[in-house]
């Protein structure tokens, strides 16, 4: 009977042993490229090529000095846009830990560098983080580059804004807009220390969309910088502006950080020139100059007639001793063609049949700001 049974049940093995070779050739069959794929050395014949090859991504410009997450951030960013950007949205200390090490590369290659958070963001050149005491910490083992960037609570805006000069006394007035807290600081093994300017002004836009502004409002906005006084109130310093109607955003430039907000100024005189380029934007009307701005000796000169409009000064020329005056109120100015003076390291000249004056220095002797950006040879007067 047993070996009834055995041999009764041969045909039975048989295919299924057969089943089960066809089903192996069938898989190796159809594995074979994608298993030979990754090790594939290029050989063989033609036909279509299946094959898989994982590529890693391109080392950037950063990629061998990457050391916080931060740095990590940015190097994902660089990879992708070409722009070095990292949000702080979220983060509890609302700042970013960044490698002098990195700074550095992304200045030799310039780089920009954005720090963004809910409502503001900052944009540095590749230069403007470059100085001294960054480029002495390259080399430091732990030390960070730290940049902050917040809105501050209502409570703490409301603090600022009542030990703040406003109203009709200084033209100034609050607009509803957020008081946002710029902080840059070099962190080392030993200690910390601010940094109190950078090299090239820095861009900062801040989210207005929140606000409802009349057309009189946004012709007279302006950014301004909040500084202590010895007294321990806040003195609003102008800086200007630029704001974009389809975005709802204000750009401004600043050579340093501290507070910000910005707010409505009557009487708010704006200046925006490019050397080489005889178009200027004076208040956020188009003008043209006869001249366009230049630079000699690294100081950029602009037509006397032009500046002392825009800043409603009256001007005077004795042709007999060349002699230009300047004069606003009490404060007059006298500049003599082709001459120095004390403070004046670049006189006065003609060019094509115009006077051109340094800019910085007759703009700052009648209170207004100048911000000289380099990357865009543009400058920027408020008053």
């Amino acid at each position: 009977m047993l070996h009834d049974m055995q041999i009764k049940s041969k045909p039975h093995s048989v295919r299924s042993f057969l089943t089960c070779v066809l089903a192996l050739m069938f898989v190796l069959a159809f594995a074979q490229p994608v298993l030979a794929g990754p090790y594939d050395s290029g050989g063989g014949g033609g036909g279509d090529d299946t094959s898989v090859v994982i590529t890693p991504p391109a080392p950037t410009v950063i990629s061998d000095v990457v050391k916080t997450e931060d740095d990590k951030t940015l190097n994902r960013a660089v990879e992708t846009t070409g722009v070095a950007t990292v949000s702080l949205a979220g983060k509890t200390d609302a700042a970013a830990q960044i490698s002098p090490g990195v700074i550095n590369e992304l200045a030799k290659n310039n780089v920009p560098l954005v720090i963004s958070n809910e409502g503001v963001s900052v944009r540095f050149t590749g230069q403007a983080l470059i100085t001294p005491a960054v480029t002495g910490a390259v080399s430091a083992a732990q030390a960070t580059v730290d940049i902050g960037a917040k809105v501050v609570t209502a409570a703490e805006k409301q603090a600022i804004m009542d030990n703040t000069a406003l109203g009709a006394s200084t033209g100034i007035f609050e607009v509803g807009g957020k008081v946002v807290d710029l902080t840059a600081e070099l962190v080392t093994g030993t200690g910390s220390s601010p940094i109190t300017s950078f090299s090239e002004p820095v861009a900062v836009t801040l989210d207005l969309s929140d606000l409802t502004l009349t057309a009189e409002q946004i012709s007279q906005l302006t950014a301004t910088r909040m500084e202590k006084d010895a007294q321990g109130n806040y003195v609003p310093v102008v800086l200007g502006g630029t704001y974009n109607a389809e975005t709802k955003t204000f750009t401004f430039y600043t050579e340093k950080f501290s507070l910000y907000t910005v707010v409505q100024k009557t009487g708010l005189v704006s200046i925006n020139l490019v050397v080489g380029s005889n178009s200027a934007v004076v208040n956020g009307s188009s003008k043209t100059l006869d001249v366009s701005p230049t630079l000699i000796n690294n100081r950029t000169m602009v037509p006397l007639r032009f500046i002392g409009e825009a800043l409603g000064v009256q001007f005077g020329w004795n042709d007999k001793t060349r002699t230009v005056t300047v004069k606003q109120g009490t404060k007059t100015l006298t500049l003599v063609i082709d001459k120095t003076a004390p403070g004046l390291d670049v006189p006065a000249t003609i060019s094509n049949g115009r006077t051109l004056v340094p800019v910085r220095y007759i703009s700052e002797s009648f209170g207004a700001k100048v911000n000289w950006i380099p990357s865009t040879q543009a400058v920027q007067v408020v008053k």
